[in-house]
């Protein structure tokens, strides 16, 4: 059962986990370099494309291929594929079992390919050799088969579709039909904010990590009133500096590895390998579905509250153990962090009182903890506008709009629309100051992909799925009812299962 309340040291422990885990890893590191965003030709020419045939036959049994995104595993998908498949001692309520037989592929430890060389290695070397390894598999017809892919798996099923096309005979066909769920196919713009010589994110993060870091180490320090009296908030900030420098500097190197991997530079925005599975899509004949998520703010921390309870992370628990949609409720992080601003609001007006008057005489050090408190609180405030603008969803920009013209003999400034316009009748020396005006755009996200990005897949019937961050794609009542959709063949007969 989902918990409804995230006690307050669980919510301090997470917050660790996401500074040392989520900033640290900067998702951008030692194994890229400047080369490495510049993708190089692609192996293999044209040998003519492969289409799907068209007759809509559907057999008695499908294999249904599930494709983890970034950082995945088998894990990933195995509780859906298995309760697709077989419900037995554990019902799931509103979803039927199929007539079907699925592979959860595991390409992780492989992500150190290009995304060309990783969709031919998922093709022949995991699919096509589970799919031949038991003679009832191998004489299915493989059109019939398809694949479901969440995230960066959708773009390794693209990459397997254009070997199919264009390299057939070293890359057999597998599926006939695609759908990807919370796929960055129109390219993931946190890749290029990570970027390690430009990316923003980690500097972002590293502030937060300094911040918070300090803030809770004062508030254990102002716990007992020696410790209060021996340490000083400069002392503090010193030490939090310093632990987040030296957990950046020793585990960083090891998180990168394990989370962002090359492969992830082919699909950053604007990567050319995006648009040579474009072009290869334009073409493709194969039934294919964008499913998209769209989630309320605050983005960041439901997409990190949901992070916390999916298979791929040591956090899950038990909670889609007999639910493998349960993944709904999103509410606590965000409740845990409003609640901890409004701690750090408090705390910061009580030592700005204490910096006044007499008080300042007593609590001398009064004005430095207000500080530390404020910028935590700034941080947790600010930080999904932050976060929504690494992932390209909030764009903030200024312009010019007219000028405000002060004259030496006019008692107030006036508005014009040019400097030239500024002097007027004025026969004395005028000063015009331009008129900013700040315009800000926001467009739907997961948290980390928009939703165009993952509805631009070239020839895709696009669907959408509300409230369901990236974190929930897989496992949440909308993945549900978007897979009995699929199953139920009304987005597409090659995608129609067979109840049992």
């Amino acid at each position: 059962m989902l918990r409804t309340v995230l006690k307050k040291g669980e919510a301090m422990k997470f917050l660790s986990l996401f500074f040392i885990c989520f900033s640290l890893t900067g998702l951008g590191q030692t194994t890229l370099n400047n080369d490495s965003i510049g993708l190089g030709a692609h192996s293999g020419g044209p040998s003519g494309p492969l289409h799907a045939p068209s007759s809509n036959t559907t057999t008695n049994t499908k294999l249904i291929y599930w494709i983890h995104g970034l950082a995945g595993n088998a894990q990933s998908w195995n509780r859906v594929q298995t309760s697709t498949e077989d419900q037995t001692g554990n019902p799931v309520n509103g979803y039927p079992t199929r007539k079907t037989e699925g592979l959860c592929v595991d390409y992780s430890g492989h992500e150190n390919l290009r995304i060309f060389a990783l969709g031919g290695y998922v093709n022949n070397n995991l699919i096509e050799t589970w799919r031949v390894a038991v003679p009832r598999r191998d004489t299915l017809p493989v059109h019939s088969n398809f694949v479901i892919a969440h995230s960066q798996g959708g773009i390794v099923a693209r990459a397997m579709r254009y070997q199919n096309l264009y390299n057939h005979g070293l890359y057999p066909v597998q599926f006939g039909a695609l759908a990807s769920f919370n796929s960055p196919h129109g390219g993931a713009e946190i890749i290029v904010q990570t970027h390690p010589s430009s990316g923003e994110v980690q500097r972002w993060i590293n502030r937060g990590c300094e911040a918070f870091t300090a803030a809770e180490v004062q508030q254990l320090v102002e716990s007992k009133w020696w410790v209060d009296f021996l340490i000083s908030p400069g002392v503090v900030r010193n030490f939090s500096s310093k632990v987040c420098d030296g957990l950046d500097g020793l585990i960083l190197p090891i998180l990168v590895d394990a989370i962002r991997k090359p492969v992830a530079t082919d699909y950053a925005v604007g990567a050319p390998n995006l648009e040579i599975l474009n072009q290869a899509a334009v073409i493709d004949t194969i039934k294919k579905v964008a499913i998209a998520g769209i989630e309320e703010d605050p983005v960041l921390w439901r997409m990190l509250h949901s992070m916390t309870f999916t298979k791929d992370t040591s956090l899950s628990g038990h909670i889609l153990f007999n639910d493998p949609f349960g993944l709904d409720n999103d509410d606590e992080l965000p409740r845990t962090i409003t609640n901890l601003v409004s701690l750090y609001r408090f705390k910061e007006r009580f030592w700005n009182t204490r910096s006044k008057g007499i008080y300042r005489y007593i609590y001398w050090n009064a004005r430095e903890k207000e500080t530390i408190y404020r910028e935590a609180r700034q941080w947790l405030e600010g930080s999904n506008i932050w976060w929504k603008r690494f992932i390209g969803a909030r764009e903030d920009s200024a312009y010019v709009d007219g000028y405000w013209c002060i004259c030496l003999d006019s008692p107030q400034p006036f508005h014009v629309n040019t400097i030239n316009d500024c002097r007027g009748n004025s026969i004395l020396p005028c000063n015009a100051i331009p008129n900013y005006k700040w315009h800000t755009t926001e467009v739907p996200s997961d948290g980390v992909v928009t939703l165009s990005s993952q509805h631009d897949y070239p020839g895709a019937t696009r669907l959408t799925m509300q409230n369901t961050n990236h974190m929930q794609a897989r496992n949440s009542k909308e993945t549900m009812r978007i897979l009995n959709n699929l199953f139920d063949g009304k987005h597409g007969h090659k995608f129609k299962l067979k109840r049992k």
